[in-house]
Parts: structure tokens; sequence; C-alpha cells
């Protein structure tokens, strides 16, 4: 599972990779490859939406079954409360996985998605949002706030207050839920 605006249609999906393990194992040393076992091809695109202001995601197929990597659960029933508390684990800018923690829902009510405060960055799209005190997933990153801006002759990240700027929008598990097996 994706944003959908990362895989748009089955001809994109065949020219994609979903790369697991790309992490920091040791202090100091960031990654310089990949385990070819660790990269798999996109086989099918089962499904896909993406609206403006409301759902984006796409589900696929791997080429092949996924090993040494455990299945994550899924909030199914869709409820969500404003305030609920958030992790997110994901890739912002290229860099190896980053867990992004002290994040909450902002606003639960959109169709389709809900806000949140997540500390996140382009590279973020798809990135699982977890509630922390189920551990269950609540939805996938899919887009937010400008990233960086141009001050004094350089980019700077844009800082927000957890109230301020327009947050981040996740697109809600339950949107595809019907789509995923059961473990």
């Amino acid at each position: 599972m994706t944003a959908g605006h990362c895989v748009t249609s089955q001809n994109a999906c065949q020219g994609t990779k979903f790369v697991f393990s790309y992490n920091i194992k040791e202090d100091g040393r960031f990654p310089s490859q990949v385990a070819s076992s660790e990269v798999y091809s996109c086989k099918e695109l089962v499904g896909r939406e993406q609206v403006s202001r409301g759902a984006d995601w796409a589900l696929v197929r791997l080429d092949r079954e996924v090993v040494g990597h455990r299945v994550l659960g899924i909030n199914r029933s869709g409820d969500l409360a404003n305030g609920a508390k958030l992790v997110m684990i994901g890739h912002p800018s290229g860099l190896p996985t980053k867990v992004a923690d002290g994040a909450w829902v902002r606003d639960a009510s959109p169709e389709g998605y809900f806000k949140a405060n997540t500390d996140s960055f382009g590279g973020n799209s798809g990135s699982a949002v977890f509630n922390v005190d189920s551990g269950l997933v609540e939805g996938i990153l899919v887009r937010g706030e400008t990233d960086f801006l141009y001050r004094n002759g350089c980019y700077v990240a844009n800082v927000c207050p957890d109230e301020g700027c327009r947050g981040e929008d996740v697109t809600k598990i339950s949107a595809l839920s019907n789509l995923i097996p059961e473990n």
C-alpha cells in the first residue's frame, strides 16, 4: 500500500520498486546499499483512488511474498478520535527509516482522510501512520504543508507549531480496508 499519487497506473506499477530494510543499523553509519532480496517489484495495481481533498491510496501486489517482515495490523473499524496519539514511520527526503512520534489527530472528520501534525516531508507519501495506543495502522501520509522555505539565500525547514499551519493529510486505512486481506 502507498499513496495513489505514487503509483498512478498499471504501467507506473511495473516500473516501481519497493525497498525494505533501508535503515541505519549502526550509529554513525549511513546505509550504502540494500540487499537485492529486500527489493520487490510492483506486479499489479489492485486498486487506486486519488481525490484532491480526500483519500489518496494505491494498493499493489508485489512480485513475490515478502520474507522476514511481519504484516502490520490495521484499524478496520474506521473509528478515530481527535487527539489520538500518532507515530509515523517512513523515508522523508530519501533518508533511511525515520520514526516520527509526538503527533496526534487534529481533525478526524474529513471524508476519506484525517488531518494530523506529523513531522513529515516530501518522500513520506505512503508512510504508515500508527495509533500509539493500539499499535494499528490508521492510515498513510499523502499530502501536507510546504516543507522548505527560501530564506536569506538558503532553503530551511518550514517549522510549524503543533496547532499551526495547515497540518498533514493522512488517508484513512478504512478507505481501502475492504481490499486488504485479513491476516
